[in-house]
């Protein structure tokens, strides 16, 4: 286990503010490396507790616990199987017994595009209903099976009685439908806030709050179709275009009226954090580290931004896969759906991060024209300042000032190339 807090002693902080800003985006509490402080192998458990608890958002109310519809207590199933007593399976939930709540506070996102005080119809989200959240119960049953993320929620049942606790209460409190990959995300904070020594309840709440707290940005933006369309054609795309037209041009030009399939590995990307993409244990807790200090706001920039620097940190093999002439969209798609963590083996994370919340910054005032000397600084500093990569990048500048435009609409784009192809064939008659 890793001494997050003997280091912040050791270090002289006095407030959180300390551990935010010197500590996790300063990067004196990685001194020596996130594989020194917590091992590669395993996901360290508890390695993060006093960290991230000294994390906890203040907007996040902690709320009492709700047992699982069809118990009387589930916490205390979950100890009683902690105690290697013979308890029952949770009963089959009753349409009747689950209870209908209205969340403490509602937030709209920014880029969802529908406000709850026009009066309209559609802006008024539908109460979760009974047989909602019975079929949300058999499918989490299902996934938290599957959950292969550590031994203990395999070897322990209680550890699966306590996620499926936290699942039904993070569902009914914020009035969500659950969605593959909440299993995940939850389990990788209760591998580092749980333990059953002491406090159990205590610790289940804190579970939940800092769920609660990565959710509500995370499943507003990533998990709800219609506002993922928007992210990626108004942030990610025009994000990554100022960043680097070249690379811009390989991920969407380049492969002209097959850009939608890029959501295929963006999904994956932005829903699980990273967890597929990062080959280190400890590289992931670094970066959860620093989402855990992001405002609602900053976060949907941010990750836009983190996915820009995630590919600059493999230009060169991005140019490459643009000029073998046997490969095809459906290959690069291939390629970071399956292979990034081999292409991109060590990350230095503080970096990737200072950068991509450097370009955030720019990009929340508008100012997207110092997006391409950050890139510069990012590649001069990856690859060692290489004169091919540096030129290369360079001479794509006129790429943004001739216009490459950011594709808006699908059915706008098809529309383009059919113009585009008449317009050719009648030159050639």
């Amino acid at each position: 286990m890793c001494d997050f807090y003997q280091r912040a002693v050791d270090l002289g902080y006095a407030s959180a503010e300390d551990v935010v800003r010197r500590g996790i985006w300063g990067g004196e509490l990685y001194m020596g490396g996130s594989d020194v402080l917590c091992g590669s192998g395993e996901y360290a458990r508890g390695s993060r507790t006093w960290l991230w608890r000294h994390l906890d958002d203040e907007d996040v109310e902690e709320v009492e616990l709700l047992p699982l519809p069809g118990s009387d207590d589930l916490v205390g199933q979950a100890r009683a199987l902690e105690g290697k007593k013979s308890v029952e399976e949770a009963r089959e939930v009753s349409r009747v017994g689950i209870r209908r709540l209205t969340p403490s506070t509602t937030t709209s996102h920014p880029l969802s595009g529908v406000s709850a005080n026009r009066g309209d119809e559609k802006a008024v989200k539908k109460q979760i209903t009974g047989d909602q959240i019975r079929d949300s119960l058999e499918i989490i049953d299902l996934d938290l099976k599957r959950l292969l993320i550590h031994p203990m929620f395999t070897e322990e049942q209680c550890h699966v009685q306590n996620m499926k606790l936290l699942l039904y209460n993070y569902l009914v409190k914020n009035n969500v439908e659950y969605k593959q990959g909440f299993h995940e995300i939850l389990g990788m904070i209760y591998l580092q806030i749980y333990d059953s020594n002491t406090d159990q309840e205590e610790k289940l709440k804190a579970v939940l709050k800092l769920f609660t707290k990565l959710m509500n940005p995370l499943n507003g933006v990533f998990y709800e179709e219609e506002n993922l369309l928007k992210w990626e054609s108004k942030v990610f795309r025009p994000m990554l275009l100022g960043l680097s037209p070249k690379i811009f041009s390989v991920i969407y030009s380049g492969h002209g009226k097959n850009h939608n399939n890029n959501l295929i590995w963006i999904i994956r990307w932005t829903r699980l954090l990273f967890i597929r993409e990062i080959a280190k244990k400890g590289d992931i807790l670094e970066l959860w580290d620093h989402l855990l200090t992001l405002t609602s706001n900053q976060f949907s920039l941010f990750i836009a931004s983190f996915i820009s620097v995630m590919l600059l940190s493999i230009y060169d093999q991005v140019i490459a896969f643009s000029r073998d002439t046997s490969l095809d969209h459906d290959d690069l798609i291939e390629v970071l759906l399956l292979r990034y963590k081999d292409m991109n083996p060590n990350l230095d994370v503080l970096k990737y991060c200072q950068t991509a919340m450097d370009a955030a910054d720019v990009f929340n005032v508008n100012e997207n024209d110092r997006l391409f000397d950050i890139c510069k600084s990012f590649l001069s500093w990856k690859f060692n300042e290489s004169n091919e990569i540096l030129n290369l990048h360079q001479t794509t500048r006129n790429m943004v000032i001739t216009g490459i435009d950011t594709p808006t609409d699908i059915h706008r784009l098809r529309m383009e190339e059919k113009l585009k192809r008449r317009v050719l064939g009648r030159l050639k008659r």
